[in-house]
């Protein structure tokens, strides 16, 4: 299934004003294919809107454990929103199933 990640933190814990913390993401980026290959998840992309404070993400996975693992993951205090998505084209297939 595929899931679309909504991180957000404020000011006062961004990395972008805390050079520990922007040292351990980093850290953690460098590491980021061996650490979703072991809890079993894609990531499709992961972008930042810096100056609002929030990531996005695009994953893969079929279990809501592996997001919980890849959410910890990260050096610093955030609130996600995860939404389940789909590809559009398979909705349109759901939606023509349906008549």
């Amino acid at each position: 299934m595929l899931f679309h990640l909504t991180m957000t933190h404020g000011e006062e814990n961004c990395p972008a004003f805390d050079s520990s913390t922007m040292a351990r993401l980093a850290e953690l980026e460098s590491k980021m294919d061996d650490l979703t290959k072991d809890i079993g998840i894609k990531v499709h992309y992961m972008v930042s809107a810096a100056p609002g404070h929030v990531f996005y993400a695009l994953v893969e996975t079929d279990s809501v454990t592996s997001i919980a693992l890849f959410t910890n993951a990260f050096p610093l205090r955030q609130s996600f929103q995860v939404t389940p998505v789909i590809h559009l084209a398979d909705l349109i297939k759901a939606g023509e199933s349906m008549r």
